[in-house]
């Protein structure tokens, strides 16, 4: 057996304190260095976390929870400073509930030889280390008068510090809000029970707001059924649409229907995480008073068009609708869900021949889903390389995909009132101000492309004036837009409806 080697529980406390600090919350310290903190208080701040971690120490580790712990927790804490350092992510509930929502397939686009070699050396090597360690205690009352000192000495130097200037600590913590939840343990050890409450024990009564709804019917009374696709991108950012003013011409599929095309230059999204997002798009709730638990539980504008005569149907190629599609069919375009979006578009060309009344459908991308981009298109559309250059293949065959199923509706223009709208669920940050993915609150991430097609005998038939489209589209428009305008288009009204949002209303023309 391999001899182990002899520490005192104190000089153990303090060598794992000072682990802690200069490891896992080196992305911590890194972001507070750089805020407008006073500069004694960026010189006292690691003395405050380092007494704070022995006396946390002090309260938990004993010689039978000692190992057993760390074990957890320098696992724990490896995974979480790897995440918070390499995207610049703050571990926050919202973050934790969507780590809940994440898939293995998903979540295992993390795994890479970045993370494997962190691993190796943050979480790997301590755990050896501290399995080979015999740590001595000293006699109990000894370690309880040395541990209530070090408690004791620590709530009074903070304590006596801290409370003289609670205003001012008060004020800088809403002004830098994020930077608590990149400390590690207590990020995530107080993110998680809320997030855990929220996902699982969130007990909700349905609420039917589906009564009283007035239908208008706008249309030429010609015979022709109403063809609406709504496609619900994942991760695309507007700063990367060439259509909005981005040099590389990643929209050039789009060019032969850009007559027809209504690209709106200014959207954003509700939130930065789908789990937000789509309750704001289908329901009646706007981003001022969101709550994405009692949205999932009310009538959404699908719900609301299917009981008025429309056939609505979901596609799925993401990980899953957020209880928007709970009661209208749903189809996944494959059982990995990782298929390429085109397949979307042929599940919907499969239907299409069946239709025989007016008809919904949403077609919900893979997208942009990040961190693997390249897993997102086939190799003939690798136009770019690198990081970002990747995600701009993923918005081209986002466009391909687009431009793929206008080609087929334009087809259909002769039979049916076919408009296709387009937008993202939220933004992304591709390393701007050292931030990766969503789930923050970068400009990159809220602000999402947003783009309305129809056709010729489409535009006639539906009494909408063109030219008033286009100036619309000058706008400045969010996703609360949305739930008013799918209204809109299909002539339906009811008393959370607000004609001011509706983007399609205000340019029918009056027969």
């Amino acid at each position: 057996m391999s001899k182990k080697f002899k520490v005192s529980f104190f000089l153990f406390n303090c060598i794992l304190s000072c682990w802690c600090i200069t490891v896992y919350n080196y992305p911590f310290f890194n972001t507070f260095f750089n805020t407008n903190a006073a500069l004694w208080v960026k010189m006292i701040l690691p003395i405050y976390v380092f007494l704070m971690f022995m006396a946390i120490h002090c309260l938990v580790l004993y010689k039978k929870t000692t190992k057993p712990l760390l074990y957890f927790f320098l696992t724990a804490n490896a995974f979480a400073s790897y995440f918070i350092s390499r995207y610049n992510v703050p571990l926050n509930r919202m973050i934790m509930i969507n780590i809940f929502e994440t898939n293995a397939q998903e979540a295992g686009e993390f795994f890479d030889i970045h993370l494997y070699l962190y691993l190796l050396w943050t979480c790997i090597l301590p755990i050896i280390v501290i399995h080979f360690a015999d740590i001595q205690y000293p006699p109990f009352k000894t370690q309880i008068k040395q541990r209530l000192f070090i408690i004791i000495l620590t709530t009074l130097i903070v304590g006596g510090t801290v409370v003289p200037f609670k205003k001012q600590i008060s004020i800088f913590t809403k002004e830098n809000f994020n930077v608590r939840y990149m400390l590690v343990p207590t990020s995530y050890v107080s993110s998680l029970p809320q997030a855990f409450k929220m996902k699982y024990f969130s007990k909700t009564a349905y609420v039917k707001i589906n009564k009283d709804v007035k239908k208008t019917e706008y249309r030429k009374m010609d015979g022709r059924k109403n063809l609406f696709i709504f496609v619900l991108g994942e991760s695309a950012r507007n700063a990367n649409f060439s259509l909005t003013g981005y040099a590389r011409d990643t929209c050039a599929p789009l060019t032969a229907y850009q007559d027809n095309l209504f690209v709106y230059q200014k959207m954003e999204s509700c939130a930065t995480l789908t789990r937000y997002a789509l309750p704001c798009i289908f329901t009646h709730f706007e981003r001022k008073n969101l709550n994405a638990d009692v949205a999932g539980y009310t009538d959404n504008v699908l719900d609301i068009i299917q009981s008025n005569g429309y056939k609505v149907k979901w596609f799925e190629n993401e990980l899953g609708c957020n209880k928007m599609c709970r009661n209208v069919e749903t189809k996944f375009t494959c059982d990995s869900r990782q298929c390429y979006d085109i397949e979307l578009n042929k599940q919907l060309y499969t239907d299409l021949p069946n239709i025989t009344q007016d008809s919904f459908y949403v077609l919900h991308q893979r997208g942009s889903h990040g961190i693997s981009y390249y897993k997102r298109y086939p190799a003939e559309f690798e136009k770019y390389e690198e990081l970002i250059n990747a995600y701009d293949n993923t918005i081209y065959y986002t466009n391909y995909v687009l431009a793929d199923l206008i080609q087929h509706l334009t087809a259909l223009d002769d039979q049916y009132n076919v408009v296709m709208l387009y937008t993202s669920d939220h933004g992304e940050s591709l390393g701007e101000n050292g931030v990766y993915l969503h789930g923050g609150q970068a400009t990159e991430q809220r602000e999402v492309p947003f783009m309305i097609w129809i056709g010729d005998k489409s535009m006639q038939s539906l009494n909408l004036d063109k030219d008033c489209l286009q100036k619309q589209t000058h706008m400045s428009t969010t996703h609360d837009n949305l739930f008013h305008t799918f209204l809109g288009l299909t002539g339906l009204s009811l008393s959370v409806y607000k004609p001011e949002l509706d983007l399609i209303s205000s340019c029918k023309i009056k027969n």
